[in-house]
């Protein structure tokens, strides 16, 4: 039977749990947001100029059938952090989440709550002195690289925690940014890049079908080409990122057979903020807007 860590040892009476993760930041590769953004399941906060991600962790997270053995980040965290590098207006924020979480049960809450009523801002206090974090320090200014349109909380709630598709693609993103902190690790968080690629804009072409003459993906392509500010470029590096994609992931291809596929920076870095652009096409419906 797989189980997650947070899972053990806690019994199924002490769901839903509440996970406090502090985040690592490389200070050279990022800004750091140091407002509270806060979602109904999950608030990210900066407290003593250390940044965490508070969230609830209910059963079906983390169960057999949405959880895994070798999984790491849970739902409601690639929520909220995928949440902050959407409103980013300044690059993405290269957290790494590589820490273990403290846990602290539902039931050492002071004020007795319901799941309607609960409010995580409400707690950040008391959770953090729980998990032996000390007090907050009550940092609440707002960070200038945000986007000023939509905030954190905002794409927070545009996010389906339940559209499985979409979370896998928002996943991949924080772990290529992850991965990208280690040289060694380059290819790897570009392939991931694609995969995510690949999903968003299959994706878009399901919408897209919907409500429009997009018969197939390149058709899907060209109507992102003609309705975005880049045009017809989008279209073209669509095509080329295919291209790496393959060399990348299928060693014996039709492109050319290399030990080592040529890559430049800007191939993961071009290619993260397209993916994020289109995740944000996809959420807010914005056809016109990129």
């Amino acid at each position: 039977m797989a189980y997650s860590v947070i899972q053990y040892p806690y019994e199924v009476d002490d769901y839903p749990l509440i996970s406090v993760r502090p985040l690592r930041t490389d200070k050279s590769m990022c800004f750091l947001p140091s407002s509270v953004e806060s979602g109904r399941n999950a608030v990210y906060v900066v407290s003593n100029n250390q940044p965490f991600i508070i969230s609830r962790v209910f059963k079906s997270h983390v169960d057999r059938e949405s959880y895994d053995e070798i999984g790491w980040l849970l739902l409601e965290e690639v929520r909220m952090l995928s949440a902050l590098n959407l409103a980013s207006q300044e690059g993405h924020f290269s957290f790494l989440a590589t820490e273990e979480p403290t846990v602290v049960k539902y039931t050492q809450l002071k004020q007795a709550v319901t799941s309607r009523r609960f409010r995580m801002a409400d707690y950040i206090d008391q959770i953090l002195q729980l998990a032996g974090l000390g007090a907050f320090d009550g940092i609440t200014d707002t960070d200038k690289t945000m986007d000023n349109k939509l905030t954190a909380s905002d794409y927070y709630n545009l996010i389906d925690p339940n559209h499985f598709v979409l979370m896998r693609i928002l996943y991949l993103s924080i772990k290529a940014t992850m991965l990208w902190h280690y040289r060694v690790f380059a290819q790897e968080a570009t392939m991931l890049v694609y995969f995510g690629l690949d999903g968003i804009v299959k994706l878009l072409h399901e919408d897209l079908q919907s409500s429009s003459a997009t018969r197939n993906i390149k058709d899907t392509l060209t109507y992102l080409a003609e309705h975005t500010a880049t045009g017809e470029a989008y279209f073209e590096y669509l095509e080329l990122c295919y291209d790496n994609r393959t060399q990348l992931v299928h060693p014996l291809n039709d492109i050319d057979y290399v030990w080592n596929p040529p890559l430049e920076a800007d191939d993961f870095y071009e290619t993260r903020e397209i993916l994020r652009q289109l995740c944000r096409f996809y959420l807010t419906a914005q056809w016109t807007e990129i």
